[in-house]
């Protein structure tokens, strides 16, 4: 329902023009409608408000990335990396992208990394599933969606129209973990 998203956020701004979320949100759902230039202009507004907005840097970084711009995308997503600071979720989506890029040397060092961080801390398992999504291993990445699934992340919710998934929509386990999470229709 991304024509209803839109209208939303767009009434939010509204009520609060001043908001990073909001502003960055929006640039989500036009991501997600891959309507990538707009999703690339919505985050730039955002980071006008605030050049260290990681949010808005990674939501620019994959806008990007789906546009096969990849060194702007990395560059942005290493900016979104250096502002959340310690973040899991900012180093996987790096790795995500240096994988697009055709880097899967600093992709698995990346990812290897996060594998062992996630045996002394949480890690989430779609961040995991993401990057083997990126270089190619469906089978391994299947395997930490289902991972996901049993963890409940919050990510599954935007599996129906998450440009990263698109290599899996023909596969029938993703038709399956659409079932599961009540998303096929």
């Amino acid at each position: 329902r991304l024509d209803e998203a839109e209208r939303e956020m767009k009434r939010a701004q509204k009520h609060d023009s001043l908001s990073l979320p909001i502003k960055t949100n929006l640039g989500f759902v036009y991501y997600f409608a891959r309507d990538y230039p707009k999703a690339i202009e919505q985050f730039k507004k955002a980071l006008e408000m605030d050049a260290n907005f990681s949010e808005a840097h990674r939501g620019m970084a994959e806008a990007l990335e789906q546009q096969e711009m990849f060194a702007e995308a990395i560059a942005e997503m290493q900016q979104a990396q250096i502002s959340a600071g310690d973040s899991t979720e900012a180093a996987a989506h790096l790795a995500h992208t240096y994988a697009l890029a055709g880097k899967t040397e600093e992709a698995t060092q990346i990812l290897n990394n996060l594998i062992a961080l996630s045996e002394r801390k949480y890690v989430s398992a779609h961040d995991i599933a993401d990057i083997y999504v990126a270089l190619g291993d469906t089978d391994v990445a299947f395997k930490w969606l289902d991972q996901a699934y049993e963890e409940h992340s919050y990510r599954l919710v935007w599996s129906k129209v998450d440009p990263k998934l698109d290599r899996l929509r023909e596969d029938s386990r993703f038709i399956d973990l659409l079932s599961r999470i009540n998303l096929r229709s």
